[in-house]
């Protein structure tokens, strides 16, 4: 068996389904995670009595940190574009950020092949 470098890590524009049907949907920048990205991810992550794998806070936020890179038609409660920032970040509804991360980690598992598939 051969190991193969990860290759296609290309960034992918990404909308919520929550925004689906608005009439200016917010569209998010997302960037697979490197494999180091990924392990430190994964390093919060723990099982549930239930079985389950669970993704506690702390993993989420190493997510969006690694691989939230930009967003347009975000807007305040004022109609006001909110720029892209760090700071910014932490105005995202909980769901939302949930959102992204899943996401993020979603293609972060899946090669560039596969996530052109599931597009």
């Amino acid at each position: 068996m051969s190991i193969n470098l990860t290759t296609g890590l290309t960034n992918e524009k990404y909308m919520p389904n929550s925004e689906k049907d608005e009439a200016n949907p917010a569209e998010f920048n997302l960037k697979p995670l490197s494999g180091l990205e990924y392990m430190e991810v994964m390093s919060e992550m723990f099982q549930a009595e239930d079985g389950s794998i669970r993704m506690p806070g702390s993993a989420l936020r190493i997510a969006i940190n690694y691989g939230l890179k930009g967003w347009k038609n975000f807007f305040d409660e004022t109609g006001e574009d909110v720029p892209f920032s760090k700071p910014n970040v932490g105005r995202l509804p909980a769901t939302v950020l949930s959102d992204l991360a899943n996401r993020i980690i979603s293609i972060s598992e899946q090669g560039a092949a596969e996530r052109k598939n599931s597009e």
